[in-house]
């Protein structure tokens, strides 16, 4: 389960993720292309996953109600990468969601 902190991150992350693609045109065969994508496309995933475990790194070190070791691995290990990596994958899905409804309707 995602710390309800995070739930924020999702659109954020999604909004961070098609702003990064740039606009979709078409050329003549009809294959999408991203000319105005700020960052080569098969990248993104990766930075939008660093950006979400940065984000949820700071989350886990302010919020972690832990002392010593507990309070680095839960920080860490657990909000951190775990939770960073739930919040990035729902992020991506959600936009893969979204875009599969959307040739649907």
């Amino acid at each position: 389960m995602l710390k309800t902190q995070l739930f924020a991150l999702i659109p954020i992350l999604n909004v961070i993720g098609q702003w990064l693609k740039g606009e979709k045109s078409t050329d003549g065969t009809g294959v999408a292309t991203y000319p105005k994508a700020k960052v080569k496309i098969q990248y993104i995933p990766y930075i939008l996953i660093a950006i979400s475990i940065v984000v949820s790194t700071a989350v886990g070190l302010i919020l972690s109600p832990y002392h010593g070791w507990h309070y680095w691995a839960d920080a860490i290990l657990v909000t951190g990468v775990l939770h960073g990596l739930v919040a990035a994958f729902c992020a991506m899905g959600l936009y893969d969601t979204a875009k599969v409804l959307g040739k649907k309707g």
